[in-house]
């Protein structure tokens, strides 16, 4: 609809522009034909031939303008799109990097589908093993942080869950991990993986 708008105020724009300069070329052709009034009165007797010409110069300016002005804030738009699509690109690559580190990738081998060794838990002794959590704590450190990056508009809902979508799927189906999740609280008893918790809604609608 926009490209329609456009392309039919250039056609005006460019017609008016031709009448405009018509009219300008036709007023020097009356002025040779005035040459001694004009020498009689000057300047201002050689503007006033301009006025029956005003309202098509006056039209043709604005329209101009104003095609200049939405083909400036179309480039502007296009310019910030184009940024946006390459902040996010920058992103979702950096995370993919951060996933793919040894540690992360265990754990996500271990809890995906229903082919991890984890998909019904996490069996002894690795569930004793003060290491298993602290894999799984910069595991689930990684997903807050692409709640933030969501929340600030650098991902979008549809890239997180094209993206990383199943991977908060495997932690919400790992009853260990969903488990450790709610008993890990703060004094008041609040939990304090809000971002994770914020994330799991977003995967829920």
């Amino acid at each position: 609809m926009i490209n329609i708008f456009r392309k039919i105020l250039l056609c005006i724009s460019i017609i008016l522009l031709f009448i405009s300069l018509s009219s300008v070329v036709f007023v020097f052709i009356e002025a040779s034909n005035y040459q001694l009034l004009l020498n009689n009165f000057g300047f201002q007797f050689f503007l006033s031939l301009f006025q029956p010409y005003l309202p098509i110069i006056t039209t043709s300016i604005i329209v101009t303008t104003a095609y200049i002005a939405i083909e400036t804030l179309k480039s502007h738009i296009e310019q910030l799109i184009m940024n946006k699509v390459a902040e996010e690109g920058k992103a979702l690559l950096e995370i993919r990097i951060l996933l793919n580190e040894k540690d992360n990738l265990e754990i996500h081998q271990n809890i995906r589908g229903n082919s991890g060794l984890w998909s019904n838990g996490i069996p002894m002794p690795a569930y004793k093993e003060p290491d298993t959590w602290r894999k799984i704590d910069n595991y689930l450190g990684i997903l807050e942080l692409i709640n933030i990056l969501i929340n600030k508009n650098v991902i979008s809902l549809e890239s997180f869950n094209n993206q990383f979508g199943y991977r908060v799927d495997n932690v919400l189906k790992n009853k260990d991990i969903m488990s450790y999740l709610k008993g890990y609280t703060d004094e008041k008893g609040n939990s304090i993986w809000n971002e994770l918790f914020d994330l799991f809604k977003k995967r829920d609608s």
